[in-house]
């Protein structure tokens, strides 16, 4: 049986389990002791559905699962290190707490979290939970097809939170669908705050939405929404696909750094060789700092593909095309009218492109690069 299995399985045992519905989770009761030495339940990688338990469980150390369908989905939960789980089917993941562990060539389908020791995010607003003690670190997301289904006001669908560090977000390709827009709050499919040194790369994000919003423009939906406190994360090759066939050409935007409760504390990001295309904003909602764009391509059919609302501190666009249907750029700086702080700022060698610049008025195709301090450079771009 899978409780005896549990309960006895040491390392270097592997147990090959065969075709049916098991009552029992997979929830080992020992550790194995190193990669080579590793407890392994194996099912069919060819058609994991073959094989069906309830949940997989892992809390303990080098184990592996593969080749199963878990209903409920799968945790790697402190203090599991070295865990793995590859070539299944699950309803949901999350790493909580988990080290060096890995989630790879999957087919999930629901949401994707990671939190602290017990599945705790940590924070409420500004209020530390003193029960956090362990973050996830080291973990890797990788090659899975992931569909987080029906995104509702309020969800938050693929989640990091609660001090996650230096994990790896790589050759996902990840869908979802916003369901209602007829409440008043919009929900976010992927969110990321309280969360460092991430990297995301070969990823493929596409979402779009079942009817429009009525709320617009107090709210809207958010494909990615980064905000307190992220910072060192890099996007490398992502592709966002956002609200491409939605009717709304603005109810769905990319809120790439949110205020929060933690105001003006998401910093240091990259996005190098990425392609956002959007039908709504790409939306910088509280402080550009320290951010480099280099050899990205970011669109925007409706909206501005890079709207910048507060200061531009120390940053770079470079290499880049910024293509709208009206205004491709645009600073708006704070309220003492000043845009560009620091003494590191660049734009240089990109391509601004407006299919309709004449028609927008006071604000114009772009917005011009003036008020500058000292160390602002702007070279060989196209307008």
């Amino acid at each position: 049986s899978m409780s005896k299995a549990n309960a006895s399985l040491v390392a270097g045992d592997v147990a090959i389990v065969m075709p049916g519905t098991y009552a029992t989770s997979i929830n080992p009761a020992n550790s194995g002791t190193s990669v080579t030495s590793r407890i392994s339940y194996v099912g069919s990688l060819a058609n994991p559905a073959l094989t069906i338990v309830p949940s997989i469980q892992l809390s303990k150390s080098y184990v592996s699962v593969k080749g199963i369908q878990s209903n409920a989905g799968a945790v790697i939960a402190s203090p599991g290190k070295f865990d793995s789980i590859s070539y299944c089917r699950m309803a949901s993941v999350g790493f909580w707490g988990a080290k060096h562990s890995m989630i790879s060539r999957s087919t999930i389908t629901g949401e994707v979290r990671f939190l602290a020791n017990a599945g705790l995010p940590c924070y409420t607003s500004q209020n530390l939970d003193p029960n956090c003690s362990v973050n996830s670190e080291y973990d890797t997301l990788r090659s899975n097809r992931i569909d987080v289904g029906f995104i509702n006001p309020g969800d938050r669908s693929f989640e990091f939170k609660a001090w996650t560090q230096h994990c790896l977000i790589d050759s996902n390709r990840v869908t979802g669908t916003f369901a209602d827009g007829s409440l008043p709050d919009g929900g976010v499919a992927m969110v990321s705050y309280n969360s460092y040194f991430q990297t995301f790369k070969d990823n493929r994000w596409e979402f779009e939405a079942l009817n429009n919003h009525h709320n617009y423009p107090n709210t809207q939906w958010d494909a990615f929404y980064l905000r307190d406190s992220l910072h060192t994360t890099v996007f490398l090759r992502d592709t966002i696909l956002a609200g491409i066939n939605t009717p709304d050409p603005y109810s769905i935007r990319c809120t790439m750094s949110a205020s929060g409760s933690f105001p003006s504390s998401v910093r240091d990001i990259s996005l190098l060789d990425c392609v956002f295309r959007v039908k709504g904003d790409i939306y910088w909602q509280n402080g550009f700092k320290g951010w480099t764009i280099d050899g990205c391509v970011l669109q925007s059919k409706g909206g501005i593909p890079l709207n910048e609302m507060s200061d531009w501190t120390d940053s770079k666009l470079r290499h880049s095309t910024l293509w709208a249907t009206g205004q491709p750029f645009r600073i708006e700086g704070s309220s003492n009218g000043t845009r560009f702080k620091g003494t590191t700022n660049e734009i240089s060698s990109n391509i601004f492109y407006s299919t309709n610049a004449g028609a927008l008025g006071n604000y114009g195709g772009v917005a011009m690069f003036k008020e500058s301090t000292t160390g602002f450079i702007s070279n060989n771009n196209l307008f």
